[in-house]
């Protein structure tokens, strides 16, 4: 029996990727990747997926510093600043957590208010962009 990896819906169809189609599964998604790709301005990844490696030839991808960042998430941002903002540089950053804003707008960096900040009523997307949040997520 082959053993199952994963599940990928496509509309109301549910598939099992297992062993046997496993390879027919990636080139599917590398496939839609690819296509999607030509009509996506920004392609949102978790910031720790990028660190690692992942997606770096990819103009598109911002990365995401989620909403809540206490502990391990916060002292790796920090001992990875300077990574974060050199792959950010491009396209900017999604951000989640108020307290992770300042530190990126203030050396340029584009800041997108991710649904983490709580952004609701004109007032509050006011308050972003006087922060220096380019754009945001309604909540």
């Amino acid at each position: 029996m082959p053993s199952v990896h994963g599940m990928m819906s496509s509309g109301d169809r549910v598939y099992k990727i297992t062993d046997k189609n496993l390879q027919a599964t990636e080139e599917f998604l590398l496939d839609k990747m690819e296509r999607l790709n030509q009509d996506v301005q920004r392609i949102y990844v978790p910031y720790y997926a990028v660190l690692n490696g992942h997606y770096a030839d990819n103009e598109k991808v911002v990365p995401v510093i989620p909403n809540v960042t206490k502990g391990w998430h916060d002292e790796n941002i920090r001992r990875n600043f300077d990574k974060i903002l050199a792959v950010s540089k491009q396209k900017g950053i999604a951000v989640g957590n108020l307290s992770w804003v300042e530190p990126f707008v203030s050396v340029g960096i584009n800041v997108f208010g991710d649904y983490g900040l709580n952004l609701y009523n004109s007032m509050d997307f006011l308050m972003a962009k006087e922060i220096g949040i380019k754009e945001a997520v309604i909540s």
